[in-house]
């Protein structure tokens, strides 16, 4: 009868130590969320990288468009087209 007793003590102490553990892993993705969100991990990591690449797609240079840049559309697509030949002369 003994040792029955002693299992039963030693299932609610497994218990514990579960409820322990999660209150443990809770708290520090709480505080791992808390710092990410502070620091603008993900807004560093997505947002500043597009925005060098919108740059470059908008205005040709590696740099955000309106940063260092006077006037944005500056991307050689976006100049007018100069024919070799003038189309009105054929």
């Amino acid at each position: 009868m003994r040792q029955h007793s002693s299992l039963r003590n030693q299932r609610g102490q497994v218990i514990i130590e579960y409820i322990l553990m999660m209150v443990v892993m809770l708290t520090l993705s709480f505080m791992i969320q808390k710092f990410l969100k502070s620091s603008e991990f993900i807004q560093k990591l997505s947002i500043q990288p597009w925005g060098r690449l919108n740059g470059m797609i908008q205005c040709g240079v590696w740099k955000p468009c309106g940063v260092e840049v006077k006037v944005p559309g500056m991307h050689p697509n976006t100049a007018e087209r100069v024919l070799s030949l003038d189309p009105k002369t054929l």
